[in-house]
């Protein structure tokens, strides 16, 4: 393999706006990730004013894959130089409206969980401190990849759970803390 790409030193493809003309249509291409800075995960706010992604800033992802130690960053679209840190540790990212972000990361216990940051109505402050991110879903099942539904009172979550090798989706209704399943053939799986 000649020259194989390496995710810690990854630069971005387009530093400017690019056009590309497909099949009679042009398309803009625009990088919001500065350069030298590594981003992965992103995702949009449900009004498309904001972007959220798990970033390395400019520190070197060093080759990790399996839990990777990225910041959760937000920027306004119009004005993608304004990046504002409002975690540590977190990614897989979705929105849930303009203000609340899901992610996921192993906890303390050592069990992947999700994690919910709530952004103030003024983290755009520059002297906003980190928010600090809320475990949503439970110690003793393994929940990954979350997928907020825009009502606020459910997410979907892969999971794998104590003695099971293998994963399914489940919602959490994060109201009333139940992880609830509707695996076919699998009954003992009905709730948490």
């Amino acid at each position: 393999m000649k020259n194989p790409i390496s995710l810690s030193k990854a630069v971005p493809l387009f530093t400017q706006p690019l056009s590309i003309t497909i099949h009679n249509s042009t398309s803009k291409f625009i990088c919001f990730t500065p350069h030298g800075a590594v981003d992965y995960s992103p995702a949009i706010s449900l009004s498309a004013n904001f972007i959220a992604v798990a970033s390395y800033g400019s520190r070197s992802g060093g080759g990790e894959f399996h839990d990777m130690h990225t910041d959760t960053v937000v920027f306004k679209e119009s004005n993608p130089s304004t990046r504002i840190v409002v975690s540590d540790h977190g990614g897989w990212l979705t929105w849930c409206g303009d203000s609340s972000i899901y992610f996921h990361r192993q906890a303390d216990d050592g069990w992947w969980s999700v994690f919910q940051v709530t952004l103030p109505e003024n983290f755009e402050d520059s002297e906003l401190q980190k928010a600090a991110p809320v475990r949503v879903t439970p110690p003793g099942v393994h929940c990954f990849t979350p997928a907020a539904f825009q009502d606020g009172k459910r997410i979907a979550v892969a999971t794998r759970r104590k003695g099971n090798s293998y994963r399914h989706v489940e919602i959490f209704d994060v109201e009333s803390d139940v992880l609830s399943c509707h695996c076919v053939g699998e009954p003992e799986f009905a709730s948490l």
